[in-house]
């Protein structure tokens, strides 16, 4: 099943991130995939993407990085930012 994930520029802004999104949107922080460069650890995982919401939510509040798409095909994933 394919979803999507939020990097950060800070583990303190994920953390804070998720808080703000956890009471609107289904999401969960987990660790950032070795495939993707950014500035903190962690990521935070959607399974339905609503970058409107979620910009909306987190705009002066958290410094966000890049969205992602993450298509998983035969056990392999693919990483899309969008």
């Amino acid at each position: 099943m394919d979803y999507y994930i939020l990097t950060f520029n800070g583990t303190n802004d994920a953390i804070k991130g998720e808080s703000i999104l956890d009471s609107k949107i289904e999401c969960r922080i987990i660790a950032l995939p070795e495939q993707i460069l950014a500035g903190c650890g962690f990521v935070i995982k959607f399974n339905k993407l609503d970058k409107a919401l979620i910009k909306k939510e987190l705009l002066n509040k958290v410094d966000i990085g890049d969205f992602y798409k993450v298509e998983v095909k035969n056990n392999k994933k693919s990483y899309i930012k969008i």
